[in-house]
């Protein structure tokens, strides 16, 4: 009995219940580039090995040849080595479900649909969760690349070198055990080097 619901009410909510749950799978689900096959892991490193033979980055999931890719534990991220050998894997798939459980709850409200069972009502959601290191560092590191392939295109030498010094102590701030504490300073001190080569200093 679903009264007062008609019969292709309680079908849709169905439907959107398990598209859904879907949805929460895939999110924290990795599809090899070579061969389709999907997969996650629960522990390990970070440079996967697909049963087709191809590897790839479990975070960035683009395709690897070796560990050049990865700094290792202790190390900082450079232009090169962009992700780290070994992440939080709990923590990772909880902010990956978290984010589709918010686009799921939004497209909700855009269709109007209420479900009676809730897949996404358990998750804790993206803005309840702490920090992670990782997500800190990867967005400072980002912006670090960004700044760094500016001060290559600084002409005078002095000025070039002076900023490359100073850009080497951020990348070090970044790859720290305090980058969430950091984090505010570290941004200011990237906008005080864009700043310098805007001024032309």
């Amino acid at each position: 009995n679903h009264v007062p619901l008609r019969c292709e009410e309680v079908e849709k909510g169905e439907q959107v219940r398990k598209k859904i749950e879907e949805q929460l799978t895939e999110a924290m689900l990795r599809e090899c580039w070579k061969c389709k096959n999907k997969f996650y892991k629960v522990e390990g490193c970070n440079k996967m090995t697909c049963r087709c033979g191809a590897k790839m980055c479990y975070l960035c999931k683009k395709e690897v040849k070796d560990y050049s890719h990865f700094y290792g534990q202790g190390g900082t991220p450079t232009v090169t080595k962009t992700c780290p050998l070994f992440s939080d894997n709990k923590m990772l798939h909880q902010r990956e479900i978290a984010r589709a459980a918010m686009q799921a709850k939004q497209e909700l409200e855009e269709d109007n649909v209420t479900l009676a069972n809730d897949p996404t009502r358990d998750v804790v959601m993206i803005n309840d969760l702490p920090i992670s290191d990782e997500e800190v560092r990867d967005r400072l590191f980002n912006r670090w690349v960004e700044v760094t392939t500016r001060v290559g295109e600084v002409t005078n030498p002095v000025v070039k070198a002076r900023l490359q010094g100073v850009l080497e102590v951020i990348r070090q701030d970044i790859g720290g055990k305090q980058v969430v504490k950091m984090e505010d300073s570290i941004t200011r001190q990237l906008e005080n080097v864009t700043g310098e080569i805007e001024r032309g200093v």
